[in-house]
């Protein structure tokens, strides 16, 4: 098995609310999950993403700044981890709820490992 980000150093944020399979209100904001990308509301997996995001992050979460601090909705973009330490955008991933985002990140590399270890090579059926 391959290993997974783990951030044990970030302080606990509040979960507030549950938007989607990749973003959520919390204590300091809006966050996006920054290492993943899920289903839109409509969409096949969003309920599943969307209920697996609310189980995993429980009452608070641990986030990581990426290389960019916001997107261009001015969200916070963060790795996220559960309060001890796991890393959600990997959890959702290896879930088959979420795809790696590919487009810059120190865990890139990590998540995309994962993803084609949970769907092989091939995601061209992707639904997402």
């Amino acid at each position: 098995m391959r290993p997974h980000p783990v951030v044990q150093t970030a302080g606990l944020v509040e979960l507030v609310r549950i938007i989607d399979g990749d973003t959520r209100d919390t204590s300091i904001g809006r966050v996006r999950l920054y290492g993943v990308d899920t289903s839109e509301r409509g969409q096949p997996r969003y309920p599943d993403a969307t209920d697996l995001l609310a189980d995993l992050a429980g009452h608070a979460v641990r986030l990581e700044d990426g290389p960019r601090l916001t997107d261009p909705y001015g969200r916070r973009l963060a790795y996220v981890y559960t309060d001890h330490g796991e890393s959600i955008d990997a959890a959702l991933i290896a879930d088959d709820h979420a795809r790696a985002w590919t487009r810059g990140g120190q865990h890139t590399g990590v998540l995309t490992r994962i993803e084609r270890d949970a769907v092989g090579d091939d995601v061209s059926g992707c639904l997402f």
